[in-house]
């Protein structure tokens, strides 16, 4: 383990606390599992490379590491966002873009009995929570519900049978690194993301939902009152417009927020997000051309 400006870098096997704390609740996430050798010499261990993250929020506290894995790996509480791609009797299979599929009990929903449930299809996008990992077969279970059973924003994110189809929305892929900062925008300081307030910056100009997952990807739909159609084209702005930002430097992303906002620029936002990602794109292609010279 090396460290400099207390940044903490970690390698598979590096020992990230000696043993766990003996008050308080401790989540792991990513990069990291308990050592069992022994219950009084029980510890946390790094099993990826990457920055060791450490959170507290009163008495509990989080841990994970930071790094750029191609292959998204599951933890217990992780926020996902997943596809349906069979429908069983008990339970559905989801696609969470992982080594393997996951399984969604059919009760793990707020209120849900077997007369009572969401009835959902192959192609049906929902927002679980990781609530068990068996990572030797492996195998992961999600729930649509929080610890109190709440739905708390889990649940079905697009329901073939209920849904009209301009609210489908859409799905976009990130890096799992870009999804965490989107995620902890609202619990950290601005100063520590990659695009400081990008959903707020987006917000103010179109309503949209959307639902981040820790797996890299987002689902997004917009809420404005539009046509079907321009509802369509705002929902494909604001998803290409997060998704290019993981790659914008901080003054891009400045530039945007110094963009008017009134009523006049609301009822052509399309037009002027279209506007600035054209132009940084194009300023990115004129970049790579001149150092081709």
């Amino acid at each position: 383990m090396t460290e400099s400006n207390g940044v903490r870098v970690v390698i598979p096997g590096d020992v990230v606390l000696s043993q766990l704390p003996k008050e308080g609740i401790l989540q792991m996430g990513s990069g990291v599992f308990v050592s069992e050798s022994g219950l009084d010499s029980m510890g946390v261990i790094a099993n990826q490379a990457g920055v060791l993250k450490e959170e507290k929020h009163g008495n509990s506290a989080s841990v994970w590491v930071l790094s750029r894995q191609k292959l998204y790996s599951p933890s217990v509480g992780d926020a996902v966002v997943g596809t349906i791609v069979h429908r069983y009797t008990e339970h559905y299979e989801v696609d969470i873009d992982s080594t393997s599929t996951a399984l969604l009990p059919i009760l793990a929903f707020e209120n849900a009995s077997k007369r009572n449930r969401p009835m959902l299809r192959e192609g049906d996008v929902v927002y679980g929570r990781v609530v068990h990992v068996d990572k030797g077969i492996p195998r992961y279970i999600l729930n649509c519900t929080d610890a109190s059973g709440k739905s708390s924003g889990y649940g079905p994110l697009y329901n073939s049978s209920q849904t009209s189809s301009n609210k489908k929305g859409m799905l976009y892929r990130i890096s799992t690194i870009y999804a965490r900062d989107l995620l902890l925008q609202t619990s950290s300081s601005a100063a520590e993301h990659r695009v400081p307030g990008i959903l707020h910056i987006l917000g103010t100009r179109i309503p949209f939902e959307i639902a981040i997952g820790m797996n890299g990807l987002f689902w997004i739909t917009s809420n404005s009152s539009s046509s079907a159609s321009k509802q369509y084209v705002e929902t494909c702005i604001l998803g290409t417009t997060i998704q290019a930002c993981e790659s914008c430097t901080k003054q891009v992303v400045e530039a945007l927020q110094r963009e008017p906002h009134g009523k006049e620029v609301a009822e052509n936002s399309s037009s002027m997000f279209a506007t600035l990602l054209a132009r940084h794109v194009l300023g990115q292609f004129k970049a790579q051309v001149n150092s081709w010279s």
